[in-house]
């Protein structure tokens, strides 16, 4: 029995309704079906699995029309991958699969113990982990690590040079991590060169709120205070000492 038979059967069985509204209703419903259809023409990768993921089902576009896929993880974990990065290999886990290889590849060289081997790990976690809480700063802007530093070997011995406990620190925040862009640094001038620290020109000199401070011996917040709340001029609030 074909369907358009078993419908008007039931259509016929349904006291009070008419036949020719529901059979209208169920021809609607079938062309907006196959519109649908029609409007995404993709390939269906439900139930396919890629690299550690399976597809679970087509959740809809992005703001840049890309099509996202609804997955789980080997792991347990559902997240939404858009559906280039699963067809051409680019995504294959939830991020657990870089983080073990990290990890296992750091033991394997026997780098595990070394003294650069957690900022390295920092350094990857940042820019690759979608978990990580600074992934947004770095890997979510487009910083990477070059391709040299995936290696932790070549890592530590382009750094192995560190001076006591100074920090990693890129020389252009817009930049990557590689080494004509990373120096060693305190913790003091890494927090001078973020990217949310403002920066202050007066008299041909660019210097932030703290460089500004210890130039003027003016307090920090005071500076800050005078430029931003009371709207001072950036001459007045360099040159005019507090009173006691």
């Amino acid at each position: 029995m074909s369907q358009n038979t078993k419908s008007k059967r039931l259509i016929e069985e349904i006291p009070g309704t008419s036949t020719i509204n529901i059979q209208n209703d169920l021809e609607k419903r079938e062309c907006k079906d196959i519109g649908k259809k029609r409007a995404h023409n993709f390939r269906d990768l439900t139930g396919q699995k890629f690299g550690r993921l399976l597809a679970l089902e087509y959740v809809g576009k992005n703001k840049s029309r890309n099509l996202i896929w609804l997955c789980q993880c080997d792991c347990g974990t559902i997240k939404t991958v858009l559906n280039t990065a699963l067809t051409n290999g680019l995504t294959i886990s939830c991020g657990c699969y870089h983080k073990e290889h990290a990890t296992e590849f750091a033991k394997t060289h026997g780098f595990y113990y070394h003294p650069l081997y957690t900022i390295w790990k920092n350094m990857m976690d940042r820019c690759y982990n979608k978990k990580c809480k600074a992934y947004k700063y770095y890997g979510g802007r487009g910083i990477n690590v070059c391709k040299r530093w995936h290696d932790i070997k070549n890592f530590v011995e382009d750094l192995i040079g560190r001076p006591g406990k100074l920090t990693l620190d890129r020389i252009d925040n817009n930049g990557n991590y590689e080494p004509n862009n990373c120096r060693w640094v305190s913790q003091k001038i890494q927090c001078n060169n973020t990217r949310a620290n403002r920066k202050i020109t007066f008299s041909n000199l660019t210097l932030t709120l703290s460089e500004w401070s210890e130039k003027t011996n003016i307090n920090r917040d005071t500076i800050r205070h005078r430029l931003y709340r009371y709207n001072w001029t950036v001459e007045d609030a360099l040159t005019t000492l507090p009173t006691k």
